[in-house]
């Protein structure tokens, strides 16, 4: 793993057993699939201890604090994640589950803005656009938001649009 986030400069990367964090992954969800949403939160939270820069983790714990009815907490972990997304398929599943967290906390803006992105991922369009109107209906909106609205409430909520530049950049000086 990438040590992005390491306060030591000097280390670039960790080793991470693969096994390890997928245990911690498979534990943690399947502790939330059995209701068991406070349990899978510790494992999800090692995952993240882990693997600080994986995505998948931070999803993980979104997921049980979502269950938890903590959808501010959710919200928090799943901006953490497409800090670290540069995957579209990955970041629009992501998009998806934030907006949800941000528009049950208080946000449908953002929130309306995060399901306009998530509706560009075919496996999920049908889906987000489902709640994306349910989030229009219930807010007494008429239209989507345009590009810049949409943009300006992300930016308001700290949702940065994925993949981040700043990871891009990093990316690309690696390869060299």
């Amino acid at each position: 793993a990438m040590a992005l986030v390491d306060e030591d400069t000097s280390a670039r990367y960790r080793y991470v057993y693969d096994s390890r964090f997928d245990a911690l992954i498979s534990l943690a969800s399947l502790c939330v699939d059995n209701d068991d949403a406070a349990h899978g939160l510790v494992y999800a939270r090692q995952a993240i201890d882990l693997a600080p820069t994986s995505p998948r983790a931070y999803v993980t714990a979104a997921s049980a604090e979502s269950e938890l009815g903590a959808y501010e907490q959710a919200a928090e972990l799943l901006k953490d994640a497409l800090r670290f997304d540069a995957e579209p398929a990955s970041y629009t599943y992501t998009y998806y589950r934030l907006a949800y967290a941000l528009w049950r906390s208080g946000d449908p803006l953002a929130g309306l803005a995060c399901y306009q992105r998530a509706v560009a991922n075919p496996r999920l369009r049908d889906m987000a656009q489902e709640e994306m109107d349910a989030l229009m209906r219930e807010h007494g909106m008429t239209e989507p938001l345009d590009d810049g609205r949409a943009a300006d409430a992300l930016d308001q909520a700290g949702v940065v649009i994925a993949p981040d530049d700043e990871l891009l950049t990093l990316a690309a000086r690696a390869l060299v």
